[in-house]
Formats: C-alpha cells, sequence, structure tokens
C-alpha cells in the first residue's frame, strides 16, 4: 500500500488532479488491470482557499511498491568485493612518492605509495593499493593497446584523458577534480565523484556503476551508455543526449533539470527536483513498482510501461503538458 500524492488544492483543481493520477498508475497493456486506487478528499473550508487535500492511494497486484516491502528499487546491487588478482597479481611494486610510473603490455604494476609523479601507459595494468594513493601531474596513454587502471585506494585525477582502449576499474575514491569526458570505459563499485561536468561521449564510452555511489558536482551529458545499479546524484542539469541510452535500475537524483532525448529505462527510483522533459523522439521505458518523481514534466515523447503492476510518476507542481503532436503517455 503506497500513498503517492497529498497536496493542497482549490476544490476546482481536484478533478483534473485526480483524474491525471489515475491515468499515471496505470499499466499500458491492453485488457490488464495491474491496480487499483482509493481516492479520499477534503474539501475546502471556504471559496478559493488552499485547505482541501486530495489523496490517491493504490494497491497493485503484489501489493508492494518496487517489488519488495521495504520500498527499495530492486535493481540495486551490493557493491562487489575487488578481486585478488588485483594484491597478488602485481609484476612489480611502485613505492617511491615522484618520479614516473610506466606499465607496459602484460604488466602489473602496483602502487603502495602517496604518488605524485607522471604516468605512462603503454598497455597492461596499473593498481592503486588500498593504502595509496595518487596525484598524478599526468596520465599519458601511449598507442592502441588496452590498458586499466584499477583503484583500490584513493585517486585524484585532472585533465584524465580515457581514451577507447582504456578502462578505470574503481573499488576505492575516484575525484575528477575538473570538466572531464571520455570515451574509454569506467566500472564503478565505490565512490567517483566529478566535480564539475562529466561527459560519457560516443561512440564508445560507457560509464556502468553497480552498487556504488556517482556523484556529479556539476552537469551530466550521457551521449553513449550509462547503467547505474547504484546510487547516482546530478546535482546541475542531466542530459541524456540522441543515439544514447541510460538504465536506471537503482537510485537517481537529479537537482536541476533532467532532459531526456533518447532511449531511458527506469527499473529503480528516480527524482527529479526541478523539470523533466521529454522530448520528441525519446522512448522512456518503466516497468512495475518503479517511481518517478519530478518538479514540473513537459512530454514530447514516449513513456509506456512494459509489465503489468503500477508504475508512480508524481508531479510536485500543476505544471503538466503533454503536447498533443508527440507527446504519449
Amino acid at each position: 500500500i503506497k500513498t503517492l500524492l497529498t497536496r493542497s488544492y482549490y476544490m476546482k483543481r481536484q478533478l483534473f488532479l485526480l483524474i491525471f493520477t489515475w491515468f499515471l498508475l496505470a499499466g499500458s497493456a491492453k485488457g490488464q488491470a495491474p491496480c487499483s486506487a482509493t481516492i479520499t478528499t477534503t474539501p475546502t473550508k471556504c471559496s478559493y482557499s488552499s485547505d482541501g487535500t486530495a489523496t490517491v492511494t493504490w494497491y497493485d497486484s503484489k501489493g508492494v511498491l518496487n517489488g519488495n516491502n521495504g520500498g527499495g528499487p530492486y535493481g540495486c546491487v551490493a557493491a562487489a568485493v575487488a578481486p585478488a588478482i588485483y594484491t597478488t597479481g602485481c609484476t612489480s611494486t611502485y613505492s617511491s612518492n615522484t618520479g614516473t610510473i610506466t606499465v607496459n603490455a602484460n604488466q602489473q604494476v602496483c602502487v603502495t605509495s602517496n604518488f605524485t609523479g607522471a604516468i605512462a601507459l603503454n598497455g597492461g595494468r596499473l593498481v592503486v593499493a588500498s593504502n595509496a594513493s595518487i596525484v598524478p601531474q599526468y596520465i599519458n596513454p601511449s598507442g592502441s593497446a588496452a590498458y586499466e587502471i584499477v583503484v583500490l585506494g584513493v585517486a585524484t585525477l585532472t585533465n584524465f584523458n580515457l581514451g577507447p582502449n582504456g578502462t578505470l576499474t574503481n573499488y576505492g575514491t575516484v575525484n575528477f577534480t575538473n570538466s572531464t569526458s571520455f570515451t574509454g570505459t569506467i566500472n564503478n563499485y565505490k565512490n567517483l565523484v566529478a566535480s564539475a561536468n562529466l561527459d560519457i561521449n560516443s561512440p564508445s564510452g560507457k560509464l556502468t556503476n553497480s552498487g556504488g555511489t556517482v556523484i556529479v558536482k556539476g552537469n551530466f551529458s550521457n551521449l553513449n551508455s550509462t547503467i547505474n545499479s547504484g546510487l547516482f546524484q546530478v546535482r546541475g542539469i542531466f542530459n541524456s543526449n540522441s543515439n544514447s541510452g541510460f538504465i536506471n535500475n537503482c537510485n537517481l537524483t537529479v537537482k536541476v533539470d533532467l532532459n531526456i532525448n533518447q532511449n531511458f529505462t527506469n527499473n529503480g527510483s528516480i527524482i527529479d527536483t526541478n523539470k523533466l522533459t521529454l522530448n520528441g523522439g525519446s522512448l522512456v521505458t518503466v516497468s512495475g513498482g518503479t517511481s518517478i518523481k519530478a518538479g514540473s514534466f513537459e512530454v514530447n515523447g514516449k513513456i509506456t510501461n512494459t509489465s503489468a503492476n503500477c508504475a508512480l510518476i508524481s508531479v510536485a507542481s500543476t505544471s503538466t503538458t503533454i503536447n498533443a503532436t508527440s507527446g504519449k503517455l
């Protein structure tokens, strides 16, 4: 049992609110009755006052929200433990605080110090040990050989360049100190913080957050592929651009605007405290037990529920627009 929305309204607005909320509750498949709703109203004390309320309580076929009695999204996963190979497979160890670390193909160089020098990657794997940190002057990938940076401790990265043949695997803490864009792969299992903007660029950029926490203090632009199965917070504007895909399996929070231009899947919880816009050509796919909450809502694209159970869309204000030309809910 879940109460979806309780707000004070003038009585003339209550009918619109209740009808709109009821349609948001229903699944999209024909012939299905995924949920039922009970509507309770309290009238205003006098004309034009704002002390009336409208409360919608809904029941889906499972009697629960988000797939379990605790109400948490069922796509969340626990953070993984780093494989032992990252500590036992070192071909060499670097314990100095300065100098240049060079990693070649088929090597695993493990850093055990608080390193502030330069890093040259000619392939292979660089591992920052759990008791170590790196604040490199620069990281210079060379050639087309595949390389991996594994962080078990702390990495503070400025002007970080992760090319299409590079992978950053984080089981510790990674801090991007300035705006960062990449075409490589980031696998995050713990704490990833971008102090400015973060861009996942086409054609090969990919960010996968598996049970970790991602915080973007600036704007976030997804131009290729992002999968979130942990906590993901964007404090600026979130742009999910054309020819991109974003899958939210857990908790996504956006502090400013969320603009969706292409494929966007929600299997968890999304909270956008400002405006959520589905632009023309966008497709948002939701599943039963999931939720999307926004400050205001404009639909120029399409939203579809693929399951027989309820999915929640809640708008805090009365500013909701479904445009006639392309908008479909």
